[in-house]
């Protein structure tokens, strides 16, 4: 069971009466609606398939478009129609661009160019056309530009006939709304472009929808009582709501009872998820305009790159299914996820934004049971700063009216620029809790996942550079994960050394955001041991510190120092991992596997070399934490001399061990601290040696015959895999008087062991960089021990 799984059954039981109360009362709604729907006639011909929409900017972001779609769904859900999104930006009928461009690679894209493509690709059978916005150059009525116009869409209708298509239903342009004239500015151009469309009904006996003068209509009444009341924030491009106006004046048009529905959610309650259903479409409809357009425009701006149509299909088939599984009330309620970030997130750069970045990737890897919403947002902040606060935008407000399941947040990284650098003491902290809380606090009660920033490989000391990253951001992030008892996933390690998937040394690459997705759905779909907690199972008195955010329980076990470290979200098993020396050096393999639930503990038993004494007390140890619960077998975990400790353990007890993990491990006393060999060795260890193992000469100790070297039988016989990590330049523990015999004789005896070499390094440092093969190797054997 997932840990989002538990909390969904919790409330589900809480809310048990009163969702099925609700259910009742919706699904009589639905017979009811469909009983009154039954008498009306599907808005489209019969064998009509495919719908396409042609227009220009104000049709690419497409939100009127997804509203009709939506509408038709949940009232028709058996009539299956494709919509086609085919708008361009900046696209004229007219063929016309601004006189003297600001800058000559601005010239306006021409219907003219493309639309003989588009048509033989999407074979339509019913076209919306909407142009005329871009149409006026919004330059003063000009009767040039306006013949231009007429026969641009004289021109567009003969094609379309051509080609086929069962109905054309051209649309007038939405409103214009001009910063200081308002309607009486640009707007009065457009005011004569849709007088000449509507005429075209009685003329040419064209189809036409008028958005343009109930939108005029509306703004105008609503101005009367609130001035500074607005359709389109820059005059162009339509709200939401505005795009709910062009979709209402549509489906009017096509004989739909819609009434003055204020909002396209208001027209959706025929079905009691129509809310989801809307999201569906609206996520289809941002792959597959895209890809479309890359499909059928090979001049396409940049910004315009979709998915290759095969892998636009499979999406597309993918939430088809989806809907019409929520249309017949067979499909789980979604869980929604809000991933909260910046550039790197709402992913800035990506060829194909909509399906590269890592909340679309994610929402592929986990399916259409979940919602994925990308809440990232260019350049944003976690400090409140005056130009650039992620608090402070329309995107933050409406991941909180989500009311998300899970909110997963990746910010900091913009928090590094020096000119926000110096407020990062005083502020950072308290405006990341504030964040966090303003999501705790929504009814949903969301789990929330904190993610450390990515590796950053900028030079410029002014921007975000990696050493401010991590020592100034990632430490407080852990120290806000420890206060708020909130999970953590370390993106910074396992995006270090990889400067190959940034591709300019900051945002991540579409190979480098399937990194980052990955890794979240690991975390969100493993499963999870819910409500165990080890610290008072363990019966002692112990004090509690942070260990990289993360709860430390610090204890004794007979005079020695005792640590346990417990992960948030438990994973499944209480998989541990025995740390056997040096507790947190290098301690990114540990980190990532607390990230991924695993306990992490120490016994200080140095400096015993895993002599009787070490054992016994180890033992000891191992009992109090498996009757406190934690699972029957530990992965081993040793650095330098650790080495000593953990084999010994092993070949102990072989039986308790799921693996071992040795980071530059000495094997053979006489090599280290001996110094017998090529190394120097250390002759105030080596006289420590002797004397936990009671030797009194020299001849006695080089006769010792408990080393791992000596053991590998016995460790074979255990079955458990083992991995070394080595410098090749090691003079302290040289590798070949330690690990390579080690693994000459453990494959001689049939042993399972793998070796990382790492060229020209010498002892230190120890552990990898990015610890991802480390930890791969740890969760693959815990998985095959089950």
């Amino acid at each position: 069971m997932t840990y989002h799984d538990h909390q969904k059954i919790t409330k589900l039981t809480r809310m048990k009466l009163l969702c099925l109360v609700r259910t009742a009362l919706l699904w009589l709604a639905i017979i009811l609606s469909s009983y009154a729907l039954g008498q009306q006639k599907p808005p489209f011909p019969k064998g009509t398939k495919r719908i396409l929409f042609l227009g220009n900017s104000i049709t690419y972001a497409g939100s009127y478009m997804a509203d009709i779609e939506s509408f038709i769904i949940a009232h028709y859900p058996k009539q299956h129609y494709e919509f086609i999104p085919a708008g361009l930006s900046g696209e004229t009928v007219s063929g016309l661009s601004e006189p003297n461009p600001a800058s000559e690679k601005f010239i306006r894209p021409d219907l003219h160019n493309r639309l003989t493509r588009v048509l033989a690709q999407t074979k339509p059978d019913v076209v919306f056309a909407c142009y005329g916005m871009n149409d006026g150059i919004y330059l003063p009525f000009d009767e040039t530009r306006f013949k231009a116009f007429r026969e641009g869409m004289k021109w567009l209708h003969r094609e379309l006939e051509k080609a086929g298509a069962k109905r054309i239903i051209f649309l007038t342009p939405p409103v214009h709304d001009d910063k200081k004239l308002g309607t009486q500015g640009y707007n009065l151009v457009l005011d004569r472009y849709a007088d000449w469309l509507l005429a075209q009904r009685d003329s040419l006996k064209w189809e036409v929808a008028d958005l343009h003068f109930p939108m005029k209509n509306y703004l105008e009444d609503k101005r009367k009582s609130d001035p500074g009341f607005k359709l389109a924030n820059d005059g162009i491009h339509p709200t939401e709501l505005g795009h709910w106006l062009m979709a209402r004046s549509v489906l009017a048009y096509l004989g739909q009872q819609v009434g003055d529905a204020p909002d396209v959610q208001a027209a959706l309650t025929v079905h009691p998820r129509g809310e989801e259903i809307l999201c569906l479409v609206t996520q289809r409809k941002d792959i597959m305009k895209d890809a479309w357009l890359s499909a059928t425009d090979p001049n396409r701006p940049a910004r315009h790159q979709g998915l290759p149509m095969d892998k636009a299909r499979q999406v597309y088939d993918n939430i088809e299914r989806r809907i019409y599984s929520v249309i017949s009330n067979k499909a789980p309620q979604r869980i929604r996820i809000v991933c909260v970030g910046n550039s790197i997130t709402e992913g800035v750069g990506l060829k194909y934004r909509h399906a590269e970045s890592y909340p679309a990737q994610l929402q592929r890897l986990l399916g259409y049971d979940y919602e994925v919403i990308n809440a990232g947002m260019n350049g944003k902040t976690v400090m409140k700063t005056k130009d650039n606060s992620y608090m402070a935008t329309v995107r933050y407000q409406e991941a909180l009216k989500s009311n998300p399941d899970i909110v997963t947040i990746k910010l900091g990284t913009n928090d590094s620029r020096l000119v926000y650098r110096a407020s990062i003491a005083d502020s950072f902290i308290t405006d990341y809790k504030t964040l966090i809380r303003s999501f705790r606090d929504l009814p949903s009660h969301p789990r929330i996942i904190l993610l450390m920033p990515v590796a950053s490989y900028l030079t410029d000391t002014t921007r975000q550079p990696d050493a401010v990253i991590t020592k100034q951001i990632i430490p407080r992030i852990r120290q806000i994960a420890f206060d708020e008892k909130l999970e953590m996933i370390d993106l910074h390690s396992i995006t270090l050394n990889r400067d190959s998937v940034f591709f300019d040394q900051l945002h991540p690459s579409a190979q480098g955001q399937t990194i980052i997705a990955n890794r979240l759905y690991e975390a969100i779909t493993s499963k999870a041991i819910r409500d165990f907690d080890i610290f008072p199972k363990l019966n002692v008195p112990y004090k509690v510190t942070s260990f990289y955010g993360y709860d430390c329980a610090e204890f004794t076990v007979e005079n020695r120092t005792a640590k346990v470290v417990k992960p948030r979200i438990v994973a499944e098993g209480r998989p541990w991992v025995w740390r056997a020396r040096f507790w947190g050096h290098e301690p990114q393999t540990d980190i990532a596997l607390l990230d991924r639930g695993y306990h992490i503990v120490y016994l200080d038993v140095a400096e015993l070399y895993g002599n009787e004494e070490a054992v016994r007390l180890w033992n000891t140890y191992y009992s109090l934490l498996t009757t406190a619960g934690l699972a029957p077998k530990a992965v081993l975990e040793c650095m330098s001399r650790g080495g000593l400790y953990s084999y010994n353990r092993a070949a102990r007890n072989p039986d308790k061990v799921v693996c071992v993990y040795a980071d530059a491990p000495v094997l053979d006393v006489r090599s280290w601290p001996g110094g017998k060999g090529k190394s120097k060795g250390s002759l105030g260890d080596w006289e420590k040696f002797k004397k936990d193992y009671g030797y009194t000469t020299e001849e006695e100790t080089l006769s010792f015959k408990n080393n791992p070297l000596d053991q590998v039988a016995t460790l074979v016989n255990g079955r458990f895999p083992m991995l070394h990590v080595v410098g090749d330049a090691d003079d302290i523990v040289p590798v070949d008087e330690n690990t390579a015999l080690f693994e000459q004789k453990i494959k001689a005896l049939g042993g399972t062991i793998t070796v990382i070499h790492k060229p020209g390094i010498g002892h230190h440092p120890h552990s990898l960089v990015n610890p991802e093969p480390i930890v791969d190797f740890i969760l693959k054997a815990v998985k095959a021990s089950r």
